[in-house]
């Protein structure tokens, strides 16, 4: 097995969604799981550049060299990237700047779609592997899955002077 990490702009998976190169449902692949949140926070962190996961990609070519791109992580920010890109979906109503407040795709400007389409993803591709592999590696790519608690979301959003004083007399002996 190879991996070729690469990046890839939003508009190189929309050209393969639109050839029907891009397989979100290979047979290792959980349904969708995302909430309506959920899609809004990921392109909030597409609008506001935050960095992502990689995207992990299985490319496999037929015996007439058509190329499919599987997806075996990264369904649910794909899919929601293309409902988007499909007007299916807003961003927050509460983004914070009212260019982009409750927008469907449709409703931005052009520079505003550029900055959309322009969103560059880190794609890890997944080579020279057979299926009982492939299937190993959406295993351990999701195994070690763990969400956060709230107070570690907390503690990331809110950390400072107050709160590595509180943690710091928290684990003082006299508590």
């Amino acid at each position: 097995m190879r991996r070729q990490p690469t990046t890839q702009q939003i508009t190189w998976f929309l050209d393969l969604e639109r050839n029907d190169q891009l397989d979100l449902n290979p047979p290792y692949q959980r349904k969708s799981v995302w909430s309506p949140k959920d899609r809004r926070f990921f392109l909030d962190t597409i609008f506001r550049n935050y960095p992502t996961p990689p995207i992990f990609i299985h490319r496999t070519i037929d015996d007439n060299g058509f190329a499919t791109y599987h997806v075996v992580d990264g369904k649910q920010r794909l899919e929601t990237i293309l409902n988007f890109a499909k007007n299916k979906i807003a961003i927050d109503a509460n983004f914070g700047d009212i260019n982009y407040n409750g927008k469907k795709f449709n409703d931005l400007n052009a520079e505003q779609k550029r900055k959309f389409w322009d969103y560059t993803l880190v794609v890890d591709f997944i080579e020279a592997v057979d299926g009982a592999n492939i299937d190993q590696v959406f295993d351990r790519v999701n195994r070690n899955s763990i969400n956060l608690q709230p107070q570690e979301l907390r503690h990331a959003r809110f950390n400072g002077w107050f709160i590595n004083e509180t943690e710091n007399e928290s684990e003082d002996d006299f508590w």
